[in-house]
């Protein structure tokens, strides 16, 4: 009822010289994260009870550049995948102007998100054809502690079985080693993707 969760738009480039003299893929990113929600409304409706019901986000405006690597290791059944990037939390609230309630504050309080630093690694294995099986460490380390900056590390498992044609199963597991300033938990995937 409040609307969708946030919304992440980017671009991406390779510049072509730097690509040449590593001699493996590589790219620089940067994207901004925008709340599709109001972040005030839990607030609104539900004033002191708002800690009870699950938030869509932070509701701000985050900005986050990004670099990465990866490819085949020659000869090896093997990939390897890398991401490392530094993630702005700004001060941005959009919506009606208000800023989410949480539990330690007050109407009027403010709220401060400390900037975050970001990464994701993957090795995959080429098991069977173009079957993969993979295992991904990825986290958020905010640059600091406050009541209000979630961080976490999750390691992950993922499996890829191509079945017809572009089809293929995809599953994967994630749960949370390591959380500050937010619940831990794990997520669990299943679905089909197709590859043009």
């Amino acid at each position: 009822l409040n609307g969708p969760a946030d919304a992440v738009v980017g671009l991406q480039w390779t510049p072509p010289p730097l690509q040449k003299a590593l001699g493996f893929p590589m790219a620089l990113r940067f994207n901004i994260k925008v709340p599709m929600y109001d972040p005030g409304f839990l607030a609104r409706e539900v004033r002191g009870q708002a800690s009870n019901f699950p938030s869509l986000g932070d509701g701000q405006v985050d900005m986050t550049l990004w670099l990465s690597v990866g490819g085949a290791l020659p000869k090896l059944p093997l990939y390897l995948y890398g991401e490392i990037g530094y993630r702005f939390r700004t001060d941005i609230f959009l919506g009606s102007g208000n800023r989410p309630m949480f539990p330690m504050n007050t109407p009027g309080d403010t709220v401060s998100f400390l900037d975050t630093f970001v990464f994701n690694l993957q090795v995959g294995w080429n098991f069977i054809k173009k079957s993969y099986l993979t295992v991904s460490f990825v986290g958020a380390i905010p640059l600091g502690v406050n009541e209000v900056t979630k961080g976490n590390l999750s390691l992950g498992f993922g499996l890829y079985i191509p079945f017809y044609k572009g089809l293929a199963f995809e599953l994967s597991f994630d749960p949370m080693i390591w959380a500050q300033a937010s619940a831990r938990g794990a997520a669990i995937s299943a679905g089909m993707s197709y590859s043009f």
